[in-house]
């Protein structure tokens, strides 16, 4: 077992925690020619990303981009993109694990803010379900 195999479920999760809820791939777009050159000029150490896809998410439902992204365009990378359905296997198997039931994958993510290392919600709307570690 690598570091990775450790850490890249916790960075799914993460990113499932800004967005609130389990994108389908419908849901993004790659970017075309002109918004590549937009984000290699204006976004900080977006040189990392050279050797892959770039995707700007829109969601069927334009609310919901609207709380995600505040106004910009989320744009994230095709290996962000692959950590996703570890995120979403990351946050189900914490959530079996509890035993409970949940109505809903936001609600799931509530339960999960409160076992996770408060660095995984920091930033999101569920860093205020995040429990004192006793």
């Amino acid at each position: 077992m690598s570091v990775l195999d450790i850490f890249n479920p916790l960075k799914g999760a993460m990113i499932l925690f800004r967005l609130g809820f389990i994108p389908k791939e419908s849901d993004f777009i790659e970017l075309t020619c002109e918004q590549y050159q937009h984000f290699y000029n204006t976004v900080e150490d977006a040189d990392s990303h050279k050797d892959e896809k770039m995707f700007m998410l829109l969601p069927e439902n334009p609310q919901v981009y609207a709380e995600v992204a505040a106004g910009d365009a989320l744009v994230i990378s095709e290996s962000d993109l692959a950590l996703i359905d570890r995120g979403v296997a990351f946050i189900e198997k914490c959530c079996a694990d509890s035993g409970e039931t949940f109505n809903s994958f936001d609600e799931k993510l509530r339960h999960c803010a409160g076992k996770l290392p408060a660095i995984a919600t920091e930033g999101t709307k569920y860093e205020k379900f995040k429990r004192k570690w006793n």
